[in-house]
């Protein structure tokens, strides 16, 4: 569901965030929310127009509309306390200073109750026992949901006319709806019964499911032991690459392809394949993938906590990375540019690209890395899509210091502390997360890292790819959260 794509994209990403960091538990500076103020809503009636444009949405289906988080509505519980000039009420849509504060016992995000009942996300993490403080206006709603999730927790408040600041405390033991209300309810009665006149439950029947079981008729399919079952999704039990396979590709690539300028940095027996292709993605590619980068937003990286009932995994800040980034789905995926990039990868790999994840961008400020990790866990091989069996790792920029990709187990006397590869822009980095005798299981050598930049600015890209399909697992919400 993450990655990014079924509806609202479930989120590819969010299969980065949920295999990053499954393997490696090196901890990384986590900067936690924002404090003061963590979103200030406001000035004026053109602060309050700006949130509405600018906000993500979180209760459109993909096909409806290209934001990508996605949720619930009404939702938000707890008390609240601390207003003083109980006399004295404001009108609507006077500014008013609140205060949000977490007794839950875990982490939850804020979102705004939009006027047409949507979701927009504005907050992403109040740790347990803190608060945040934000401007906003009397009337206007918000709900607490799990941490990076659209699973709401208890009833939706409303800002009320009193002056001073206001605070909302969500109590510990407040139920979360999903275990108040009857398993198979519509999260938005009003929306849910008109995408599914529209037939988004074929089009999009992940996000369908999970926020409009009953407009779609899919209680059943509210189990995602169900709904994401091999046979019943038709993805073939047959793996995409057979034991040999890795080898015979990596073989082949660097007869096939001089024109990229293949360089074999490592191969058995000595060590696992990494190649890189030192011109392998032309400069006007390079600045359409960094531009929709910044028109979709990079966002502080993040990993997948547990999921709930319905299948959705939480979105927590990664421990291990601080770069930013976004996922290249929807009008991102179909620019021509893209799609001419994600043919070329397809072309050296052989691997047909619906067992890839969309395009994630990077972004690495100085002093920003991704500690010690592997893409793949073992556990995947389970998962519809499978594990992830390759990463094609594209440069964006040059770095002026700092930003390799370090490889600490691929070691050699010209690599006493193990391979470093350097961000040239236009050039590529390949590897495998797999063996090549069993392509479902992973090879431990490839674990490896994003070293901090420490002078400049890295911009970089990636896809991953499965051992099975990865786009169709996507589509019917079994690939992580939707993020």
């Amino acid at each position: 569901m993450n990655q990014h794509n079924g509806m609202g994209g479930p989120t590819k990403a969010t299969k980065d965030e949920r295999k990053g960091d499954k393997e490696a538990k090196a901890g990384k500076n986590d900067t936690g929310p924002a404090r003061w103020p963590v979103l200030f809503v406001v000035l004026v009636a053109l602060a309050y127009s700006y949130l509405k444009s600018t906000s993500r949405s979180d209760d459109v289906p993909p096909s409806a509309s290209d934001n990508n988080d996605h949720g619930t509505e009404d939702a938000f519980v707890g008390e609240r306390s601390g207003m003083s000039d109980q006399g004295e009420l404001l009108p609507h849509e006077a500014p008013v200073q609140a205060f949000f504060r977490n007794e839950w016992g875990h982490s939850v995000s804020i979102k705004w109750v939009n006027e047409d009942d949507s979701w927009i996300h504005v907050i992403d993490s109040v740790p347990t026992d803190d608060q945040v403080e934000m401007g906003t206006f009397v009337g206007h709603r918000f709900v607490f949901t799990r941490e990076g999730t659209s699973d709401a927790i208890g009833e939706t408040v409303e800002i009320g006319p009193h002056k001073n600041q206001q605070t909302y405390t969500l109590a510990r033991g407040t139920p979360r709806r999903a275990e108040s209300d009857d398993p198979c309810t519509d999260r938005f009665e009003r929306r849910c019964q008109r995408y599914a006149a529209d037939g988004e439950c074929e089009k999009n029947p992940g996000w369908m499911i999970v926020n409009c079981p009953k407009s779609c008729k899919a209680c059943d399919l509210l189990d995602s032991a169900k709904r994401c079952d091999r046979k019943f999704l038709n993805i073939s039990e047959q793996d995409s690459w057979q034991p040999g396979d890795l080898n015979r590709m990596f073989e082949r690539v660097i007869v096939d392809f001089a024109e990229f300028k293949p360089e074999i940095l490592s191969r058995p027996p000595d060590g696992p394949w990494v190649v890189v292709f030192h011109d392998f993605i032309k400069d006007i590619e390079v600045n359409t993938m960094i531009a929709w980068g910044k028109k979709l937003g990079f966002a502080r990286s993040t990993d997948v906590g547990q999921a709930n009932e319905r299948g959705e995994t939480t979105k927590v800040v990664s421990q291990s990375r601080t770069s930013s980034n976004a996922w290249c789905s929807h009008e991102c995926e179909v620019d021509p540019l893209v799609t001419a990039v994600s043919n070329r990868i397809e072309r050296v790999l052989e691997v047909p690209q619906q067992n890839y994840e969309s395009f994630q961008l990077l972004q690495y400020h100085i002093g920003q890395e991704y500690k010690v990790h592997h893409d793949m866990a073992n556990s995947e091989r389970n998962e519809p899509a499978g594990p992830r069996i390759l990463t094609f790792f594209l440069y964006l920029s040059d770095v002026e210091q700092g930003g390799e990709t370090h490889f600490p187990k691929v070691k050699n006397k010209d690599n006493p502390e193990g391979l470093k590869v350097k961000p040239r822009k236009g050039s590529a980095v390949l590897w495998p997360s797999v063996l090549d005798e069993d392509p479902a299981r992973q090879d431990p050598r490839t674990f490896h890292a994003a070293l901090p930049v420490i002078k400049g600015l890295k911009y970089a890209s990636n896809h991953w790819v499965h051992l099975h399909d990865f786009r169709k697992a996507n589509l019917w919400g079994c690939t992580g959260s939707f993020d």
